[in-house]
């Protein structure tokens, strides 16, 4: 009878253990400013709560030091790059981005005109990653859409859980295979923490300022506002968006972001619902402790 119930009890933690990990362990990035916009430092575990739908969860992972991260880098090389030597300036920022990170992160290396392409994969060498990007040429459009997509897709096979997208493009999309609403199916559903630098030239930063999701290019061409798709990139995924009208705007962007990530905090949970998979959740980081701004990712698909 002992030796049956003894079974029967390996068997159903067997089956917890097996429903854990179906389960992947959520991570998520945490800043959280006074009412000055300035880093709150020395906070523990006990200061946050997370709420997955409502429902309070179990923190399983928390850090407030400075993490190895998966970095990986969209890049425009469109032809309008070429104005007032853009492509150099950013090339520029993302070598910085690349030289900040901790040892023991990778990278990776999207670029894109017209087309994508996959100029460098996921690498440990920081060199590999920098050579790629000396080797940026212009190309001809647009296909923002089409190369986040695919940086998203590089991010699946990454080996560090905290992770970051920094989107680096001056213009609007119009060759992209995919839409709109298929990127931010996508960057909802992904780890990724998504920063973007829409380093537009003069006239561009005019017309993309102008309110609304769509913006009319002439009386029979409407597109995408570029300004509000890298804004909600950046928002939906806990980023934050940049918009730099000169070279120093643009270095000040970089230390922002690298700043950011250094910073933040990280924690993880395992989701407690029993809901159907491939659904959104909503997500929501309280800190205790004082009045403070905390902005993490609004939600997560799994």
């Amino acid at each position: 009878m002992k030796t049956k119930q003894l079974l029967i009890a390996m068997l159903l933690l067997a089956g917890q253990e097996t429903l854990r990990v179906k389960v992947s362990l959520v991570t998520v990035g945490v800043r959280v400013t006074d009412s000055r916009g300035r880093e709150i430092q020395g906070l523990r575990a006990e200061n946050f709560s997370v709420f997955d739908d409502g429902a309070a969860q179990k923190i399983e992972f928390f850090s407030s030091e400075e993490q190895a991260i998966t970095l990986g880098v969209v890049f425009d090389r469109s032809f309008s790059m070429a104005y007032n030597q853009k492509l150099d300036r950013a090339k520029d920022a993302a070598r910085a981005l690349v030289r900040s990170t901790r040892v023991g992160s990778e990278f990776f290396y999207v670029t894109f005109d017209d087309k994508v392409k996959l100029a460098a994969d996921l690498t440990s060498e920081r060199q590999r990653m920098e050579a790629a990007i000396d080797q940026t040429a212009l190309g001809g459009g647009t296909s923002l859409y089409d190369a986040v997509i695919e940086a998203l897709s590089i991010s699946k096979r990454a080996q560090q859980p905290k992770q970051a997208l920094v989107v680096i493009s001056d213009g609007a999309d119009q060759h992209s295979t995919h839409k709109l609403q298929e990127m931010m199916g996508a960057v909802r559903g992904a780890e990724m923490q998504i920063y973007t630098i829409g380093y537009f030239g003069p006239e561009e930063d005019k017309l993309f300022r102008t309110p609304g999701a769509r913006i009319a290019l002439n009386e029979y061409h409407e597109i995408d506002n570029p300004r509000v798709v890298l804004e909600n990139l950046a928002r939906d995924s806990g980023g934050e968006a940049y918009f730099p009208r000169n070279d120093q705007e643009l270095v000040r962007a970089v230390e922002r972001i690298i700043n950011d990530l250094r910073t933040q905090y990280t924690l993880a949970f395992y989701p407690q619902s029993s809901e159907a998979a491939n659904r959104y959740h909503q997500l929501r980081v309280d800190v205790r402790g004082g009045k403070y701004n905390v902005r993490a990712r609004p939600g997560y698909t799994q």
